[in-house]
């Protein structure tokens, strides 16, 4: 079984990026597999992220948010969600 990959709120910023470089490689990371995984931390770190540099709109935090929870596998931080 490959190794499952997690993504950090640098990888979900940069995906949202205005540098094509950074925005294409964190595109390859999000979508390379079922087995890349976001945990609950990491969304709200994104989302405070967005609205403290002010790097989208409300609505966009939303939709962008509600993509990577589509796309990705979630982790929920809890003690007792230990097997990932």
């Amino acid at each position: 079984m490959p190794d499952r990959i997690f993504v950090d709120r640098n990888i979900l910023i940069y995906f949202i990026s205005d540098e094509k470089k950074k925005k294409l490689r964190a595109r390859d990371i999000i979508f390379t597999s079922d087995d890349v995984f976001v945990s609950s931390q990491v969304i709200s770190e994104f989302i405070s992220v967005c609205f403290s540099k002010k790097l989208l709109k409300a609505d966009d935090v939303s939709a962008v948010t509600n993509h990577f929870l589509e796309a990705l596998s979630f982790a929920p931080v809890d003690s007792r969600h230990n097997q990932y």
